[in-house]
């Protein structure tokens, strides 16, 4: 099954896309399209994580970043990690996950905040294809608290 047919996938550029879960029958599709690396932001404990899932992307030569983040408590600490996973992946072709696409939005919509000149309406509205931060109030004060404005 192609990959945008994960739970809530974004098509970010032509480098980067978002998701949820990514399942058993999404993994060859990263491959067939050209995927070098993936970025999982879903703690391993979590009750739908998967728990093969570092060894399958290794069994694929795909480069995988495990940053496990908290749903209830964000941290600066798991933004860096992240940062530093995006430098690493810079001109490869990267996907980035958690459950829902919530923790990769957010993480993401900071990153090109920082990176790309992104203003917090574009976060929010980046966010908002998938969830509502302001539904989640330690999401939104994390979000406003990395880019300094929301």
């Amino acid at each position: 099954m192609n990959i945008t047919k994960a739970y809530n996938f974004i098509n970010i550029d032509e480098r980067v896309s978002s998701s949820g879960l990514i399942m058993t029958v999404n993994l060859q599709s990263l491959v067939d399209e050209g995927y070098d690396c993936v970025i999982n932001l879903l703690p391993d404990d979590n009750e739908h994580a998967r728990k093969d899932e570092k060894e399958s992307f290794a069994a694929l030569g795909i480069d995988y970043h495990y940053i496990p983040v908290d749903w209830e408590a964000p941290t600066q600490a798991d933004y860096e990690a992240f940062e530093t996973a995006m430098m690493a992946t810079q001109g490869k072709k990267l996907h980035i996950h958690c459950a829902a696409n919530y923790r990769a939005t957010a993480f993401y919509g900071i990153y090109a905040y920082k990176h790309f000149s992104w203003s917090a309406n574009k976060i929010n509205d980046f966010t908002n294809e998938v969830w509502a931060l302001s539904d989640f109030p330690v999401w939104h004060a994390f979000v406003d608290k990395m880019s300094n404005d929301l």
